[in-house]
């Protein structure tokens, strides 16, 4: 699936690994076709149990380039993929507390010729929460909802008077 028209460099998506079978979810950028674009997953590869096992950046949709064993396998998170130039970044935080737990990044030799996002699924692997740019802290969230709050109590103020 992309997501024609929205130009990002980066997206991130919640991952749940349900079962032991093969099954991967990917974020794609750069899209242009699929030939042409940085596909980043995490794949169950053979797992004994329900995890995530291994990581990959391919150019094209699974295309050449890194398949690689994680140093943690895990069930469930938040993947984070972005790319500059021709360097791709995948973050995984492991268990939902906006710590990244495990950072992999890898260099293509080819630019792609796109800017559409995407998101591939492949098997039982579910993803929800899909999204580009960046995430708010809950202290930013906190902190503007604080700002609103303040203002809207001036903004009545001002009206009562």
């Amino acid at each position: 699936m992309t997501y024609n028209g929205v130009s990002a460099n980066n997206a991130f998506v919640d991952v749940l690994s349900v079962d032991s079978s093969l099954a991967y979810i990917a974020l794609d950028l750069g899209y242009f076709d699929a030939n042409n674009n940085y596909f980043i997953k995490v794949q169950n590869q053979g797992c004994s149990g329900s995890c995530f096992n291994y990581g990959a950046f391919y150019y094209g949709n699974n295309g050449g380039g890194n398949f690689f064993p994680l140093t943690s396998p895990f069930t469930s998170g938040r993947i984070f993929a972005s790319y500059s130039g021709m360097t791709a970044t995948l973050d995984i935080d492991d268990d939902f507390d906006g710590i990244i737990e495990q950072s992999y990044s890898y260099t293509y030799g080819t630019a792609t010729g796109g800017t559409g996002i995407g998101l591939g699924l492949y098997g039982t692997a579910q993803a929800d929460n899909f999204g580009s740019g960046v995430t708010p802290e809950p202290s930013s969230l906190f902190l503007l909802g604080s700002g609103i709050v303040g203002l809207a109590g001036v903004l009545r103020r001002k009206i009562n008077l």
